[in-house]
């Protein structure tokens, strides 16, 4: 269910006929390809969906159609075999999960990828969100990163996992995942802790234009402090981020 949402985000920041009708797609971080299918299935004339999940991809093969093919490769082996073959590249809530040394390399991977006057959407969930980068499913609280030491967050959120394992929930995670700060069983949920800031940064070495990024998750709490402290990641919430080649 998860995987088959969130797709329309994306039109919060540009129009369909930009960046999805009649277009070819590539989306990194794919996992179970049901959004990926969306993508095809709404107007996209072809759709590429990669992970580094065997799990996931395994499973999205299952949906694979005329325009619709999924690959468990990295950007960097399909950025040789495509280059410059994508109007539009999308991730959803992925790159949270990416080491920070390895951002620029994905980042130049997509520039490589990406045609002349191509898009790229990323949704970005930073660490200090207030759903402290999907930590929310456990703990329901408020910025739980903030709030708690990292320790017994991870070690309250893998207590939790281990009890919605044991009545058939959470099927998303392998039963010999744990959260921590490293990739691990075939999920590679690593919690990176860049900040909107730190990828507006990675973004402008890339040789991509930032257009825009707009964050998706505020309050209005959150939007009245952010504009009091500016300067205060907290507040900023996570963002929808258009790259444009």
């Amino acid at each position: 269910m998860y995987d088959g949402v969130g797709y329309d985000i994306y039109d919060r920041i540009v129009a369909r006929d930009r960046w999805l009708n009649n277009k070819t797609i590539l989306d990194i971080g794919c996992f179970v390809g049901k959004k990926t299918e969306r993508y095809l299935d709404e107007g996209a004339k072809e759709v590429i969906g990669i992970d580094l999940s065997k799990r996931g991809i395994a499973t999205a093969k299952q949906f694979e159609k005329p325009g619709l093919r999924f690959f468990n490769i990295s950007s960097s082996e399909l950025a040789r075999k495509y280059p410059a073959y994508f109007d539009t590249i999308v991730s959803f809530t992925v790159f949270e999960h990416i080491s920070r040394e390895s951002l620029p390399a994905v980042l130049e991977d997509i520039h490589t990828l990406l045609k002349k006057g191509g898009l790229c959407l990323i949704a970005f969930n930073h660490y200090l969100d207030r759903f402290g980068s999907h930590l929310a499913n456990f703990i329901y609280h408020a910025h739980p990163t903030l709030l708690f030491n990292e320790k017994h967050v991870f070690e309250y959120c893998n207590r939790k996992l281990s009890q919605y394992h044991q009545i058939g929930q959470m099927g998303y995670y392998p039963p010999e995942y744990k959260f921590s700060k490293e990739q691990n069983s075939d999920v590679y949920l690593e919690l990176n802790k860049v900040t909107s800031e730190d990828f507006k940064s990675i973004v402008q070495r890339s040789g991509l234009k930032l257009v825009r990024a707009v964050p998706y998750s505020q309050t209005t709490f959150m939007r009245l402090m952010n504009l009091l402290l500016p300067r205060i990641e907290l507040f900023k919430g996570s963002y929808l981020y258009l790259l444009e080649k």
